[in-house]
């Protein structure tokens, strides 16, 4: 009689299925990290723009109400970022200034809205503040 050894080892079929199973996490991991990036990268544009525009409404805060009023009509027009915005990102954010004197005659309305190309569409930031003649009630808004 001859002797038999246990065999040890693993059959093909539970090979196959622990691949099967390594390749369904390795797919998921991979799905979160992506995600996990393209979150990052929103996150980063969405701050780079909201830094445009606050340079741009901090700048505008040291007009005059002369020159505010001279603004006023500016539908769309386009801008320029300031500061180091300029080099880095004013060919990646397309920046607009709508400026309006609202009825009164006393409040001009100003709103800048930045806009980006983010995969799969494109994004917008805006910002809205309202100055006032004779005073310092410039009211600051932020949106999401």
């Amino acid at each position: 009689m001859g002797s038999s050894r246990p065999q040890c080892g693993f059959s093909l079929v539970e090979i196959m299925i622990s691949m099967t199973v390594f390749a369904i996490v390795f797919a998921g991991a991979f799905g979160a990290l992506q995600m996990g990036y393209g979150m990052t990268r929103d996150a980063r544009d969405r701050t780079r723009a909201s830094q445009i525009l606050q340079t741009e409404l901090e700048a505008m805060r040291t007009f005059n109400w002369t020159d505010l009023s001279a603004m006023v009509g500016q539908t769309n027009e386009p801008f320029t970022p300031r500061g180091e915005f300029i080099e880095a990102y004013s060919d990646s954010f397309f920046c607009k200034r709508t400026v309006a004197l609202r009825a009164n005659g006393e409040q001009i309305d100003i709103t800048l809205t930045v806009n980006w190309d983010a995969y799969p569409n494109q994004k917008e930031e805006v910002f809205y503040s309202t100055f006032t003649k004779n005073g310092i009630n410039d009211y600051y808004y932020r949106s999401f």
